[in-house]
């Protein structure tokens, strides 16, 4: 079942815990306000339930991308996805559009499946 990852919005550091697929990870989002010709962008760092084995790091939140795609780990094999709320506008997150206008959503390989999305 996909799964909205809660995003405070306008708070450029943040870590939680949170379950994705009967499976428990840490997440770290940072805002980095000096990136990009955008003049900023988020960035995501992963790691296991214990807080201390790594997952994943830098991996840059971008709409219309499967995050994570470059990692073999089963949490990005359904694939996490920054999504629009409303219309959308096509403009990448800034720091107050994360967790408000744009969310990040975690999707199972059956949810892929079943919404006709591609799996490879």
């Amino acid at each position: 079942m996909a799964s909205f990852i809660p995003i405070e919005p306008g708070v450029p550091e943040q870590k939680l815990s949170i379950g994705l697929d009967r499976e428990v990870y840490v997440l770290r989002f940072r805002w980095n306000g000096s990136d990009d010709v955008r003049k900023g962008a988020w960035y995501m760092d992963a790691w296991e339930a214990d807080g201390t084995t790594p997952i994943a790091f830098g991996i840059k939140l971008v709409l219309g991308a499967l995050l994570g795609r470059r990692y073999n780990h089963p949490l990005f094999v359904g694939g996490l996805f920054l999504v629009e709320r409303g219309a959308p506008t096509g403009e990448e997150p800034r720091l107050f559009d994360l967790g408000r206008r744009v969310i990040l959503m975690h999707f199972t390989i059956a949810d892929r499946i079943l919404a006709g999305m591609p799996t490879s």
